[in-house]
């Protein structure tokens, strides 16, 4: 495949003679130039991917596009200062700014990477396979976590009883004294809904929503049910949540 790429690349440039190679040089020297041009550019982009890949890692797709567009666009542009330059000294005495080779490179490069996040089915294969083998971003750790005994366990859901907060998780449950506001905004960075004045949920632990005799729920990862009052259904069902209701006894 990349033999295939580098030897298209080669002979597209040299009949498409961009930034008015065409000028500069003859027809076998274009060919020549483009394929040492285009050679050195895909070694410099395996080699840079590689190094990102395993750098910066698949869960950060912004920084790892940055980064690419940022070491190729100065590698590229000193590679094609540097070739350009020996093929032009030769064949006419002229030389080019690296300004200019900076510029060409930096418009070339981030082209290639706004078309692989703007067109499906362009994404970098490197960083896709990566990405996969990598599995599912780890759960934030939300600040409440700190307060319990076992720091190791996620929390499912939080409760109000009488002036404690009940903390369920997946290894049981804790009960913390505290405002049952408060142990909300504890849980940033992880996102959820109030669902009653006495109940919260996390967003990843919502698996359905149910209705039964006129009342509403939504039913956990753990199997349990959750109420839903009147004042926070609007909000659920705009996000998304109650979308279709299944009744408890057809579940």
């Amino acid at each position: 495949m990349l033999l295939a790429t580098w030897a298209m690349c080669s002979v597209i440039a040299t009949f498409a003679a961009p930034f008015e190679t065409s000028h500069l040089f003859e027809t076998d020297v274009r060919f020549v130039f483009w394929t040492c041009i285009s050679g050195g550019c895909i070694l410099l982009l395996q080699v840079s991917r590689a190094l990102a890949v395993r750098w910066i890692g698949p869960g950060r797709q912004v920084l790892f596009d940055v980064v690419m567009v940022v070491v190729c666009t100065v590698a590229g542009a000193l590679y094609a200062y540097f070739v350009t330059n020996a093929f032009l000294w030769a064949t006419s005495g002229m030389l080019i700014t690296f300004g200019f080779a900076f510029s060409s490179t930096c418009l070339v490069v981030s082209s290639v990477y706004i078309l692989r996040r703007v067109i499906p089915g362009l994404e970098d294969p490197d960083f896709t396979l990566a990405r996969a083998r990598l599995g599912p971003a780890p759960r934030p750790v939300p600040r409440l976590q700190r307060r319990l005994e076992n720091k190791q366990a996620e929390i499912v859901r939080l409760t109000v009883h009488d002036h404690f907060v009940i903390v369920i998780t997946d290894k049981g449950q804790e009960q913390l004294r505290m405002r049952f506001a408060d142990a909300v905004d504890e849980m940033a960075p992880l996102a959820g809904y109030c669902t009653h004045r006495s109940h919260w949920v996390p967003a990843d632990t919502i698996v359905g929503y149910e209705k039964d005799c006129g009342k509403h729920f939504l039913r956990l990862t753990n199997g349990d049910l959750v109420p839903i009052s009147r004042k926070y259904y609007p909000n659920l069902q705009a996000a998304g949540w109650i979308a279709q209701e299944v009744p408890v006894n057809e579940a």
